[in-house]
């Protein structure tokens, strides 16, 4: 479960930095074209062609701005893995209180100290 887990969130960021890649591409196309933009469509005479040029640039412009917002974390997927972590650390420091008094018990804590990790990320 939690390889699968760890699976989803590794493909999620590889497409979330293929994302941000290629919108930084788009960007940089635009700014070197700008110039030729300039000269060859805005200061000329509009036509039919001028305008679905000015489409089709500029309705990707519009689309990938409004996507840059999507790749923001969601606030409550943060706060959903704030309270796991909160939670799997309240488990360790229990297991570290509840070791302390045992002195020589350490084959026990060594066993239930990864069996308790796992208990409270799978419970998350």
């Amino acid at each position: 479960m939690a390889i699968l887990q760890v699976q989803q969130v590794f493909d999620a960021s590889v497409g979330i930095y293929l994302q941000l890649a290629s919108t930084a591409l788009f960007f940089y196309d635009i700014f070197l074209t700008i110039s030729d933009e300039i000269s060859c469509v805005w200061k000329r005479k509009f036509s039919l062609t001028t305008y679905v040029y000015l489409i089709n640039r500029y309705i990707m412009f519009v689309n990938l701005l409004t996507r840059l917002g999507g790749l923001v974390p969601r606030v409550h997927e943060t706060v959903e893995h704030a309270n796991a972590m909160h939670r799997h650390l309240a488990i360790q420091r229990s297991m570290y209180h509840g070791y302390a008094p045992c002195d020589g018990r350490s084959a026990l804590y060594a066993y239930m100290r990864p069996t308790a990790s796992a208990a409270a990320y799978l419970h998350s």
